[in-house]
């Protein structure tokens, strides 16, 4: 199943990418730019979908050698050394998105960047920057990362990444069900017994059925200790 959705998604950025070529030969875009997205694209698939990480760094590494301008490649390559706890390699690669480019989820992987590195100086000001700069298309994007944080115990931005998911994406269970998941993590039961209530209420598709399966357990046990 997950080959078979690899091969989808490796035709479907194909396609893709063979009419942005089209496009380049009329309107003069660089091919050199094309490259780069698409490895970028298929780095930043293999990462939050697939969780691949060693095979998403050769990607990103792909993508800055074909472009070295492309902003959220150097923010997906931060994100990996991030994960690695490559901290400096991180902060530099980072520092080198905001530079293109400022976007709020390039300041949420500096803002566990500065943190991961025991920077308390400037983690304020990118905090406020992140929220200056939310985006209302990155629902997945922000949950992703919010699961970045979880894996070094930043369980307050975690929250604050995902209801911000939420809020963009209102009737996604799955970042409904990682959004209560975190609260649980942070021992705030109340919150997350409301995130888990919200998602037994919520339509679901067949394959969103285990998320419900999932959150009546939990409940269970929130009731056994409350």
């Amino acid at each position: 199943m997950i080959e078979l959705q690899r091969i989808l998604f490796c035709i479907k950025i194909f396609l893709i990418y063979f009419f942005k070529s089209i496009d380049s030969f009329w309107f003069g875009n660089s091919i050199d730019h094309m490259k780069s997205d698409f490895y970028h694209d298929y780095a930043s698939y293999l990462l939050l979908h697939m969780h691949n990480v060693r095979d998403a760094q050769k990607y990103y590494e792909r993508s800055l050698n074909a472009c070295l301008d492309n902003a959220f490649s150097y923010a997906g390559y931060a994100s990996v050394m991030l994960i690695l706890k490559n901290i400096d390699e991180a902060l530099g690669n980072i520092n080198k998105a905001l530079a293109i480019k400022q976007k709020a989820r390039f300041y949420a992987i500096r803002y566990m960047v500065l943190w991961a590195a025991g920077s308390s100086a400037e983690k304020s000001e990118t905090f406020s920057k992140l929220n200056e700069y939310f985006d209302s298309n990155e629902a997945e994007t922000y949950d992703f990362i919010a699961y970045i944080c979880v894996q070094f115990k930043m369980y307050e931005l975690a929250v604050e990444l995902r209801k911000r998911a939420v809020e963009i994406q209102p009737d996604h269970n799955q970042i409904l069900f990682n959004l209560a998941l975190t609260y649980m993590e942070y021992k705030q039961y109340f919150e997350a017994k409301k995130y888990f209530e919200r998602l037994l209420c919520s339509y679901s598709s067949r394959e969103d059925e285990k998320y419900k399966k999932q959150a009546k357990k939990y409940l269970e046990e929130i009731e056994f200790y409350s």
